[in-house]
């Protein structure tokens, strides 16, 4: 899915180029197939945790067996929640063979900080676990829930949260807009950790920003 995108940066830029302008000069990256693989590798596992919570709420509604899980009297949160939770390995698995894939075939200039990148993804599922739930009780009351949270992860993620491109080319209004939302400061923060091995001291207060919005 991201290898249109990368394609299409590395046939605009020219492999290994360096990027320039005054959207890029500031920004301390080197190559915007890095700058691109990044984020749009969190935008697919985004896409692919919402349409699991989406998926299975809609199941359990389908069933007949949301409301008698929502109202159980010992450990509602593990009946509802554990199979989600469950998911989390598989993505953490996705991550790494991603990561892999793209090492091989793209070879963006990774610069990485270990123990950043693992906090930054874990967040970063984190963040989407809470953004999927908060928005469950709007998936129950549409027919077609995974329309809606394709839209959400695929234009709102994607664009407005600056995975394509560098927020700074939006008016100032529309930057303060965008940084409503954790996932515009999550791209930041992963491009930070994985391609400026920036670490967790550097981007103390982004994680506070960015777990205070997940809590």
């Amino acid at each position: 899915a991201i290898a249109p995108f990368v394609f299409l940066a590395d046939t605009l830029v020219g492999q290994g180029n360096p990027l320039e302008g005054q959207y890029f000069d500031d920004l301390g990256y080197a190559s915007y197939v890095g700058f691109l693989v990044v984020p749009l590798m969190a935008v697919n596992l985004s896409n692919t945790v919402f349409s699991w919570i989406s998926g299975l709420i809609r199941q359990e509604q389908w069933t007949g067996t949301l409301e008698r899980v929502l109202v159980s009297v010992q450990f509602p949160s593990t009946l509802f929640i554990g199979r989600a939770l469950a998911h989390v390995l598989y993505m953490m698995i996705f991550v790494v063979a991603t990561l892999g894939l793209v090492s091989i075939w793209v070879r963006p200039d990774f610069d990485i900080d270990p123990l950043a990148g693992f906090l930054v993804v874990v967040l970063h599922l984190l963040t989407v676990y809470g953004m999927a739930f908060m928005l469950s009780s709007a998936f129950m009351r549409i027919t077609d829930s995974w329309t809606v949270q394709t839209v959400l992860t695929r234009t709102l993620l994607a664009i407005l949260a600056g995975a394509t491109f560098p927020i700074t080319l939006f008016p100032e209004w529309l930057q303060i807009v965008a940084r409503v939302f954790p996932f515009t400061w999550m791209f930041d923060m992963e491009r930070r950790s994985l391609l400026r091995a920036e670490t967790v001291g550097d981007m103390a207060l982004d994680f506070g920003v960015v777990v205070a919005m997940t809590v």
